[in-house]
Order: structure tokens, then sequence, then C-alpha cells
């Protein structure tokens, strides 16, 4: 289940959103709803919202200073996770590259395309295959470099690998502030915790994986331990060639 939140500052249509997502759409519930943008900055650094509704046009701080808000924060999970529905033409043009974007319904073109884009963004979220597909290739790296799969780190590695894939054209590198704090939320630690709790369970490869084996696959000239980051980007690249 997907946790929708809808922006909309006119009531009229807040409602008939609302109602239509409810009634035609299974694989969503309404997290919240808002009548301006500038009351729900704080709650989009939540983890339980998983798709954006929102108008551009709102009273107070417009649509485009909430994506603006979303770019800034590097609130990565918001991917390719916000649907335009806006009577604006021309204040979409200003956010039309934005990588936060899914895609966008002018209003005058009723509900139907608004629920049509909705939809594919529900399917592309849900998309079992994909996501097991991705999972399998992850454990395969970690078992090659001999992970201990019972180390609570090593699940925190998989899915921070899964959500550094997920935004890798966008992402600048800080895992404290950007990524570790989205695991840390999903499990309710701190972001500290998750860090050590991958350390760890890297500190323990390091001693069972044969040193030849770390040699050749961070390619190396001798053997040096490698750090998490590094163990990350690694296995990201050697998965995106596949």
């Amino acid at each position: 289940m997907l946790n929708v939140l809808v922006i909309e500052d006119d009531p009229y249509q807040l409602i008939n959103v609302a109602n239509i997502i409810s009634s035609q759409i299974s694989e969503v519930k309404l997290y919240n709803i808002s009548f301006d943008g500038e009351s729900i900055l704080k709650s989009l650094n939540e983890s339980h919202i998983d798709i954006i509704i929102l108008d551009l046009k709102l009273s107070g701080i417009s649509g485009i200073d909430i994506i603006r808000y979303i770019e800034q924060e590097k609130l990565y999970k918001y991917k390719n996770s916000i649907i335009v529905f806006s009577g604006e033409a021309s204040m979409i043009n200003e956010i039309i590259h934005s990588p936060y974007l899914f895609a966008y319904t002018l209003k005058g073109s009723g509900y139907e395309e608004l629920i049509k884009n909705l939809e594919l963004l529900v399917a592309e979220k849900t998309d079992s295959n994909n996501i097991n597909n991705l999972k399998f290739k992850i454990d395969n790296e970690l078992k090659y470099l001999n992970y201990n799969f019972s180390h609570v780190g090593t699940k925190y590695l998989e899915e921070t690998i899964i959500e550094v894939y997920n935004v890798k054209d966008i992402f600048d590198g800080n895992f404290e502030g950007n990524i570790y704090p989205i695991i840390a939320k999903r499990y309710n630690k701190r972001a500290n915790t998750i860090y050590c709790n991958i350390k760890q369970a890297t500190n323990a490869m390091i001693v069972n994986c044969d040193e030849k084996i770390l040699i050749k696959y961070f390619n190396y000239n001798y053997f040096v331990k490698p750090k998490v980051n590094e163990v990350i980007f690694t296995i990201l690249h050697k998965i995106l060639k596949t």
C-alpha cells in the first residue's frame, strides 16, 4: 500500500481528487491532504509519504517552491514521485526537468489523465519483479564477498545500495545526510546506528573473505581494507554493468 499526499488549495478540487483516488485505485491510501504548501514542508521529511499530487498555484508558497525545497534538501525518496495537477501551464515549464517530477496533468484535461498517471506511477513503484531482480543481484555480490546475512548490517547495506541505485543520477555522495536517514526511519533507528551496523558487517566480511578475492574485486594492486562507501559504489557499478 502506497501513501499519497495531496496538496491543493481549492476545497472542491481537493475533495474530488481525494474521492476519485480512494474509489478507483486500491493500491494507495490518502496519507494526508493540505490546503497550502507551507504547512506541509516538515511532513515531507517523513518516510511514510510515497507519492505527492501537487497543485502549483497555492496560497502562501507555491508548488514550485515545494519542489525546489525537495531538490535543495535532497529528499531523494521523492525522485519520480510527484504528479503535478495544475491549471497553470506556464508554471509547469519551471519544473518540467526536475528529477522529482513523474508527470503533470493540466486541470482542463480532467481527472482521467490524472488517474492514468497515478496508476502508472503506482505500477512502477510496486513492480515486484524489478525489485526482486535488483535484490537478487545485490545479494549475489554480497555472497561473493562472504557477507554474513544473519548480520543486520548486511540487510542495511543491501537496502542502502537499493536507495542509491534509485537515485544514482542525482546522488551527491552524502550517505550520512541523505541515505542512512531513510533506512533509519524505516526501522526507527538513528542514522549513525545504520552506518555502524553496516561497518561492523563489512569488518566481519573483511576477516572472512579471501584477500585475493578482495584484491581482484576492488581492483587493488595489493590488499587494502575496503571502506563502506567503496563497497557500495563498487557493487553498484558491477550491477549497472550487467
